[in-house]
């Protein structure tokens, strides 16, 4: 899985998107809060497959690869 940043309200925010599954949900993974995507690693493609759900991983803004 490939992220982007991504301009969300004149911000720049990193986000990772899985849409895999038609007709299926979306999983958001939110991480701590001084923590960022990648301390995710793989969980969340592992639990995207097994619950055959999309998924929805981003930086909040300041962190990880996204801008304040």
């Amino acid at each position: 899985m490939q992220g982007k940043i991504s301009d969300v309200n004149s911000k720049k925010l990193y986000i990772e998107y899985q849409n895999s599954f038609e007709n299926k949900p979306t999983i958001v993974f939110l991480h701590d809060s001084l923590g960022s995507a990648q301390l995710w690693r793989d969980f969340p493609s592992k639990l995207s497959e097994a619950t055959q759900c999309n998924l929805l991983v981003y930086d909040r803004l300041g962190y990880g690869k996204s801008f304040p």
